[in-house]
C-alpha cells in the first residue's frame, strides 16, 4: 500500500496546527507547480510561506520555494478571486478528509473547499456553496461539479472517535482489521495501530465478535487517544532501511517496535507532509523516466530486428550472386553455348523451341528475355539479349553495390545497438530500485517463521534473546517445541491451537532449527532435530543451577527427526482488499515451496556468500514478479538475505506453480 493522499488523523493533526496560525493570513499570489497550487501567504506568526493544495493527496504549509512555477486557467482564476483576500475562517466541517477555508476580499466572501479524498477537487464557492470554479469540473454518478450549481460533498465514510455506534458497527465486520477499515472508514495502518495498542494485534484477524467488551473499549480509547495525539501536530517519516515508507500524524509504535522500522519525528505534520511527498515526486518522477526509457528500448529493439532482417537479405541475395558468377566462371564455355542456342532457337524457331532444343535449359521468361540454366546441378538466371561477358560485368558491379549496402546497413546497425546499449545504460541509472509500497508485516516475522502444509504456523528465534521469547511468550502445553541437537541455533515453536499436527507437519517446522543451526555453516547435509510437548519446556533451571541466556530445559521425552539442510526459499503475489496486491518472501519445504510460490529457490549449504545469494535469487525474483505479474519492483536482496542460513549453493532457481491475478 502507498500512500497516496494524507489520512484522517493528518487531515484532523494538520487542522489542529494550523487554523489559528492561518485566520488573518493574507494570500499575495496563486501559481501552479506540476500537479499541484500553491498560495503565497504573508502573515505576522507565519512569515511568508506557500499553501500547497494538491486535492486528492495533501494540504501543508512550506517555506521551500518551488523549483517551477507556472499559470494555468485554475491559477488564473484563484488569482483573480483570492489574490490580496485575508483568510477569515478554517475548518475541517464533519469527520472526513475535506478541508475548508474562506478568505474575503472587499468585503465578498469564497469559500474554498479542498478534498484529499481520491477524485478530490479543489471547489470555489461563494458563501452560499454555489460553484464558482473548481480545479477539474467533471459530472460523477453522485454529484455535479459545474459553475453555478450548489456544491455536493463527496459520500462520507469517516466515523469520529466520539460517535456511539463505533461499537456497534465494530461487531460487524469480518475480522477485526476490516471492521476498523470499512466500518470506521479508518485506513489500514491506523487500524492496526490501535489494534496493536490495544493489545490485540496477535487477534487482528480474528472475528470481532469473539472480542470482550473490555477488549471493545480498549479498541474505542485508543481510537481516541491516538486522535488527542494527533492533535499535537507532530510529524513522523517512517523509514526501512533508509527508505522512506510513510509519514504519520502519530507515534507510530506498531511500525517502530513490531516490524522495527526507523521511525523519525519531526516538529510539525506539515514537515512530515512536505518531506514524504517531495520524495514522492521525485520517486514518481524517477518512474515515469524509467518508463519513456524501457518504451525507447522497445522501440530501438525492434529497429535493431529490422536491421539484422535487411541485413540478412542483402546477404543471401550476395551468396546467390556469389553463386551465380561461381558457376559461370567454373563453366563459362558451356554456359556461353546453352546461350548461343537459345538466341540461335528462338530466332529460326521461337521461344517455345528453346528449352526443347537446348539442353541445360530448364524454362524461360519470354517476357523478360531470360532463360534459366541447370550449371552443375543449380539453376540460374541469364539473359539471351545481352552479351554473357556484359552480363558478368553487371553481376560483378551488383555484387559491389550489395557489399557496399551489407557495409553500411552493419555501421547503422551498430550505431542503433549503441543508442540500445547507452539508453539501458541510462534507464540502469534512473531505474526505481527503492520499494516505496508498504507491506503489512505480522507479528510473527520478526523471527524465522513458516507455515507447514496444514497451514501450521512455526516460529523460531533468531538469537538467544528470541529463544527465550518464543518460549516465554509463545510456547504452550499443547503447543510443539523443537531444537537441533547441536549447540547454538534456533529454537523452534509449532503452535498449535489446540488441534493436532500431522508428522508431516512437524517435520516441516523442524526445518527452522535445521537449517538455521551451526549444521549448516559447518557445511553438514543432515542434522538430527528432536521435539516435544510445551509442557516439557521450561526456562527454569533446576534448584542450585544456572541457566545461561537462551538456554532452556527440557524435561520431557525427546522425540528425534533426521533431517536434510534444504532450504525452500519462495516469494508469492498477496491479494488484499486494504493494501492492494504486494508481494512476501516466504521459507518453505522443498518438496512444497513450488506449490506455494510464483518463484522459489532451493538452497543447501555452500561456498557461495549470503550477499551473493540474496542479489542473485532477488534478482530473478524481481525479473519474475515484474514479467509475469506486472509489479514494478526491485527486491533488495537485504530483503533475501535474512533468510539464507549462511553460505549457500543455489541448486535450483525457476518460476513456481502459483499463478495471480489481483483484480483491482
Amino acid at each position: 500500500m502507498l500512500k497516496k493522499s494524507m489520512d484522517i488523523l493528518d487531515v484532523y493533526a494538520w487542522i489542529s496546527t494550523n487554523k489559528n496560525k492561518l485566520l488573518e493570513c493574507f494570500v499575495d499570489n496563486a501559481y501552479f507547480s506540476k500537479n499541484k497550487w500553491m498560495l503565497k501567504l504573508r502573515g505576522k506568526n507565519l512569515g511568508t510561506p506557500y499553501l500547497t493544495i494538491q486535492p486528492g493527496a495533501r494540504i501543508n504549509l512550506s517555506q521551500t520555494e518551488p523549483a517551477l512555477k507556472t499559470i494555468d486557467h485554475f491559477t488564473r482564476f484563484l488569482r483573480s478571486r483570492l489574490r490580496d483576500s485575508r483568510i477569515v475562517e478554517v475548518s475541517m466541517p464533519r469527520w472526513e478528509r475535506i478541508i475548508e477555508f474562506e478568505v474575503e476580499k472587499h468585503g465578498e466572501k469564497t469559500r474554498n473547499i479542498v478534498e484529499l479524498l481520491p477524485r478530490g477537487l479543489w471547489v470555489v464557492t461563494d458563501s452560499e456553496y454555489r460553484i464558482k470554479y473548481a480545479s477539474k469540473l467533471v459530472e460523477y454518478r453522485d454529484r455535479e461539479i459545474k459553475p453555478g450549481l450548489p456544491y455536493k460533498p463527496p459520500p462520507s465514510k469517516g466515523v469520529p472517535p466520539s460517535d456511539d455506534s463505533l461499537a456497534t458497527s465494530l461487531l460487524q465486520g469480518k475480522d477485526l482489521v476490516r471492521a476498523l477499515v470499512f466500518n470506521w472508514g479508518l485506513p489500514g495502518h491506523i487500524a492496526e495501530e490501535i489494534i496493536y495498542r490495544a493489545g490485540l494485534f496477535p487477534r487482528k484477524n480474528d472475528n470481532p465478535k469473539t472480542l470482550s467488551s473490555s477488549d471493545i473499549e480498549a479498541l474505542i480509547n485508543n481510537y481516541k487517544l491516538l486522535t488527542d495525539e494527533a492533535g499535537r501536530g507532530k510529524g513522523y517519516l517512517v523509514l526501512e532501511k533508509e527508505n522512506l515508507q510513510l509519514f504519520t500524524a502519530y507515534n507510530p509504535s506498531l511500525f517502530k517496535e513490531e516490524y522495527e522500522f526507523e521511525v523519525k519525528e519531526l516538529d510539525s505534520i506539515d514537515s512530515a507532509i512536505d518531506i514524504y511527498f517531495t520524495r514522492l515526486e521525485s520517486l514518481l518522477e524517477l518512474a515515469e523516466k524509467q518508463g519513456e526509457m524501457k518504451a525507447k528500448l522497445d522501440s530501438l529493439n525492434e529497429r535493431i530486428l529490422r536491421q539484422k532482417e535487411i541485413i540478412s537479405n542483402y546477404q543471401r541475395r550476395l551468396e546467390e550472386l556469389s553463386s551465380t558468377l561461381s558457376l559461370i566462371y567454373s563453366y563459362f564455355t558451356e554456359v556461353s553455348n546453352i546461350l548461343e542456342c537459345a538466341r540461335k532457337t528462338r530466332e529460326e524457331k521461337g521461344w517455345e523451341y528453346i528449352v526443347k532444343n537446348c539442353p541445360g535449359i530448364v524454362n524461360i521468361h519470354k517476357d523478360k528475355g531470360e532463360v534459366e540454366l541447370s550449371v552443375n546441378g543449380k539453376v540460374i538466371t541469364l539473359s539471351i539479349r545481352t552479351p554473357l561477358e556484359k552480363q558478368i560485368v553487371e553481376l560483378e558491379k551488383t555484387k559491389g553495390e550489395l557489399k557496399r549496402k551489407i557495409d553500411a546497413a552493419l555501421n547503422a546497425l551498430k550505431e542503433i545497438e549503441k543508442e540500445y546499449d547507452y539508453t539501458k545504460m541510462e534507464l540502469n541509472k534512473v531505474s526505481v530500485s527503492k520499494i516505496i509500497s508498504i507491506k503489512p508485516r505480522s507479528w510473527y516475522e520478526k523471527f524465522h517463521w513458516l507455515f507447514t502444509r496444514n497451514g501450521f504456523l512455526v516460529i523460531g528465534g533468531r538469537d538467544a534473546s528470541q529463544n527465550e521469547v518464543i518460549v516465554k511468550k509463545y510456547l504452550r502445553e499443547k503447543d510443539i517445541f523443537l531444537h537441533a541437537d547441536i549447540h547454538g541455533g534456533s529454537a523452534a515453536v509449532l503452535l498449535t491451537n489446540g488441534k493436532d499436527p500431522s508428522p508431516s507437519d512437524i517435520e516441516d517446522a523442524a526445518l527452522i532449527p535445521a537449517c538455521y543451526s551451526k549444521a549448516w555453516k559447518t557445511g553438514m547435509g543432515f542434522i538430527e532435530v528432536f521435539w516435544t510437548m510445551g509442557s516439557s519446556v521450561s526456562l527454569t533451571p533446576p534448584p542450585g543451577e544456572y541457566l545461561p541466556k537462551g538456554a532452556i530445559m527440557v524435561y520431557g521425552r525427546k522425540n528425534y527427526l533426521k533431517i536434510p539442510l534444504r532450504l525452500g526459499l519462495g516469494v508469492d503475489v498477496v491479494c488484499d482488499e486494504i493494501y492492494g496486491p504486494y508481494y512476501k518472501v516466504f521459507i518453505s519445504p522443498p518438496e512444497v515451496v513450488k506449490d506455494k510460490s510464483v518463484a522459489y529457490a532451493i538452497l543447501e549449504p555452500g561456498d557461495d556468500s549470503v550477499q551473493e545469494v540474496a542479489s542473485k535469487i532477488a534478482g530473478y525474483f524481481s525479473e519474475i514478479l515484474g514479467n509475469f505479474h506486472g509489479f514494478s519492483v526491485s527486491i533488495a536482496p537485504a530483503e533475501i538475505s535474512g533468510f539464507v542460513p549462511g553460505k549457500s549453493v543455489v541448486k535450483l532457481i525457476q518460476r513456481g506453480d502459483r499463478r495471480v491475478d489481483c483484480k483491482e
